[in-house]
């Protein structure tokens, strides 16, 4: 049995915009219940190299819209990255989900789409000049490892006399 591009896509993007909806309301009634301003969960981030919840949520939403837009051959809606609580966090989320669904299958699957290549949205230089940018902060957090892990052995290990 085949699947159809529009079974592939629109019920996968469209239920995981519903856990990320999931999530979010449970960022936002834990934010309630311990009495802290939602602004601090929307602006966190889990470790200092990552982007904070808006984006991940902005990036997760551009990704379902622009993905659709792409295989139907549409330009995508466009939406303001300017949420600052859960709420606004939670409509775009919607939005999209209602935008994907909104697609038929002979609008995703039929034959009126072109072929989709990796060079029409990103260049070669853009491709390979962030591969560079990810190597260059996997070396730098690996000497940082490094070095920690050599002051812990000096810290650890005294030492030893010359004879």
């Amino acid at each position: 049995m085949s699947m159809s591009m529009y079974q592939a896509s629109v019920p996968i993007l469209s239920r995981a915009l519903e856990n990320l909806i999931g999530i979010l309301e449970k960022g936002k009634a834990h934010a309630a219940a311990k009495g802290v301003d939602e602004a601090n969960y929307v602006t966190m981030r889990l470790i200092p190299d990552m982007l904070p919840l808006s984006a991940q949520v902005r990036i997760a939403t551009d990704i379902a819209k622009r993905g659709i837009s792409r295989l139907a051959g549409v330009e995508p809606p466009v939406h303001p990255d300017d949420e600052a609580d859960f709420d606004q966090l939670i409509a775009r989320c919607r939005s999209v989900i209602d935008y994907v669904n909104g697609f038929t299958p002979e609008q995703i699957d039929g034959d009126n789409r072109s072929e989709c290549t990796e060079h029409e949205h990103f260049g070669v230089g853009e491709v390979d000049q962030a591969q560079d940018a990810v190597d260059q902060r996997v070396a730098e957090r690996n000497q940082c490892i490094d070095s920690a892990k050599r002051q812990t052995i000096k810290e650890v290990q005294p030492e030893l006399p010359n004879y």
